[in-house]
């Protein structure tokens, strides 16, 4: 590698920093915070794999607009004792009845870009979980340690994602759960000003009591209740009918997501 230190000290060079080296292992992410939970990980004994997921993690609570549970993962892991790549799609599924038939017969010819009608039932999760399991070092716990610990104590948030916030004003408060989640007092947070998510952080805490149990029988659980009325005559029998399976617990647990998600604080800076 052919580095010059005087290049590096020019006005119009694009970075005035030094190239990062390191002999162990080396993480990156676009926040900060995320890629110092990444480098914990290494720190205490995990591989690429626990690296990446505790830094996803922190991303889905430090730069919200990127990331989060709600979403899907695909990842490329390189097994270097076995010279083995290995392929995750942690893609979400469209939900069972939504065939053509039920949006041509609504007149829809386009999935909307958002609502709804647009979303899938989410992989992301579940994926992070599984690469952990089967190719980290780290529990799951351990990689969702920093992201709880953000969510509840709250961190500043920086410029950047400040100004992309901000940019999502008016999306942010045309629904009730947002509004009340990703705005305080009405408005998006400013640079430096202090955000927590303490429902999201209690989501995380509920999901990792079950990690003993559900992830490691691979039978993960994750339902999202919400209703619209273009949706609700075949998503709410099928929600109805898994509550009565899956009994009473799982019920509660439910219940007890969807009061969280609009019971957000958070510290005023």
């Amino acid at each position: 590698m052919d580095f010059k230190y005087t290049d590096k000290r020019k006005w119009e060079s694009a970075s005035q920093r030094s190239v990062f080296m390191g002999q162990q292992g080396m993480v990156a992410s676009s926040q900060y915070l995320a890629t110092m939970s990444g480098y914990k990980a290494l720190a205490r004994g995990g591989n690429a794999v626990d690296a990446a997921v505790a830094m996803i993690s922190t991303q889905s609570v430090v730069e919200p607009h990127s990331v989060g549970i709600g979403g899907d993962a695909f990842a490329l892991i390189y097994l270097a004792k076995e010279n083995k790549i290995i392929g995750l799609n942690a893609s979400g599924r469209s939900p069972h009845a939504a065939n053509l038939d039920w949006f041509r017969d609504r007149g829809i010819s386009t999935i909307p870009e958002r609502g709804i009608l647009s979303v899938t039932v989410p992989g992301a999760l579940q994926g992070w979980a599984q690469a952990v399991q089967r190719y980290g070092k780290l529990s799951l716990a351990d990689g969702f340690e920093d992201a709880i610990y953000y969510a509840e104590s709250g961190f500043p948030v920086t410029e950047i994602i400040a100004g992309e916030w901000a940019n999502q004003k008016k999306l942010l408060s045309s629904h009730e759960s947002s509004y009340k989640t990703y705005l305080i007092d009405g408005e998006p947070p400013r640079p430096g000003q202090v955000f927590s998510n303490r429902g999201l952080a209690s989501t995380y805490k509920k999901l990792l009591m079950k990690e003993s149990t559900s992830f490691t029988r691979e039978k993960f659980v994750m339902l999202s209740l919400i209703f619209h009325k273009n949706m609700a005559d075949f998503c709410l029998r099928k929600i109805l009918e898994i509550i009565r399976q899956l009994g009473r617990i799982l019920y509660q647990l439910i219940i007890e997501v969807i009061v969280c998600m609009n019971c957000h604080q958070t510290d005023k800076a």
